[in-house]
């Protein structure tokens, strides 16, 4: 049986434009309703969606259409801007656009005369590449000084990040992610992730399956979760609770606490370390330090791993 160390302590926290392509029409929009550009392939032979891009957010979501549309729009104070705009055409004019098919892969370029301060310079305008594709489309995305939203994809995704955001919703099949200066954020996923954040905080919701995420300077929150989880964070906390079913799970800290829920009926191998906070289970056996608890719950069967190092570890049972 656990002790309970520390209870008073114990708080309950589940937490000019130049546009290169060989045969596609690209149409210039003046309603500010519209994107003010646009351009469509057909998506019948494409399999990859290649995105580089220079301070520009890109969104790309999917539709039950066989075709790629993709539209570019400048947005001041969150309302679309025509291509008229006179603050508009002169941001243009540090851009680069190279849109075209290349064999399987559909290739959206976008190179900047300015390297700094493109989306917080003082016209206030912030230009988006949205992109509506089929589902099983595949992605690799790249982008310096922007975010990328996926939303609804089920191929294999793979983005670097280098100061925005990443955001996917509601995908599946294989995600791989990398993130410098900005945030992680995941919810409704099935299928095989890693990710790695620098100087973001990761937050992952209803998730299940294969999992590896790493996160330096920023803090990590793992709600819902199922499946094979290995988490580490340096310079901060994990805050986590785990549904069945479960394979493993993994999770490290370095200079920040770790509180997770389990499963209270759920057969586990446990092994905590840091300075220990935990909930009494009735069916525990084994040994229980102030620095470390480790033994079976339910007869032992999944193997649980907390640690932290300059932290407390809680734990509690649902």
């Amino acid at each position: 049986m656990f002790r309970i160390l520390h209870a008073s302590q114990v708080k309950r926290s589940l937490f000019p434009l130049l546009l290169l392509f060989p045969i596609w029409a690209f149409a210039w929009q003046t309603s500010p309703d519209k994107p003010f550009n646009s351009i469509e392939f057909p998506g019948e032979n494409l399999q990859v969606l290649d995105i580089q891009s220079s301070g520009i957010n890109v969104n790309v979501n999917s539709w039950e259409e066989e075709r790629v549309l993709v539209q570019v729009l400048a947005l001041r104070d969150n309302k679309p801007l025509d291509g008229e705009d006179a603050q508009l055409k002169k941001k243009l004019e540090a851009y680069h656009f190279d849109f075209r098919e290349e064999g399987n892969r559909l290739i959206l370029g976008v190179e900047s005369d300015k390297k700094t301060g493109l989306l917080s310079s003082k016209d206030n305008i912030v230009l988006l590449i949205k992109v509506q594709c089929p589902k099983t489309l595949g992605s690799f995305l790249k982008t310096e000084g922007g975010s990328i939203t996926l939303a609804g994809l089920q191929g294999t995704q793979e983005l670097q990040c280098n100061g925005g955001s990443i955001r996917a919703i509601d995908c599946k099949g294989k995600f791989i992610a990398e993130s410098s200066g900005g945030s992680i954020f995941v919810d409704k996923f099935q299928g095989e992730m890693e990710l790695n954040s620098a100087g973001g905080p990761v937050r992952i919701n209803h998730f299940t399956g294969s999992l590896k995420a790493n996160s330096t300077g920023g803090s990590m929150n793992l709600l819902d979760i199922s499946g094979k989880i290995i988490a580490q964070v340096d310079g901060g906390g994990i805050k986590s609770n785990f549904l069945e079913p479960l394979e493993e799970i993994s999770l490290r800290s370095k200079g920040g606490g770790i509180d997770t829920v389990l499963p209270k009926n759920l057969g586990m191998s446990v092994n905590f370390s840091g300075s220990i906070v935990v909930s009494q289970h009735l069916n525990f056996e084994g040994e229980s330090k102030r620095s470390q608890v480790k033994g079976t719950i339910n007869g032992g069967g999944i193997p649980i791993t907390a640690s932290a190092s300059g932290g407390n570890v809680k734990v509690d049972y649902y």
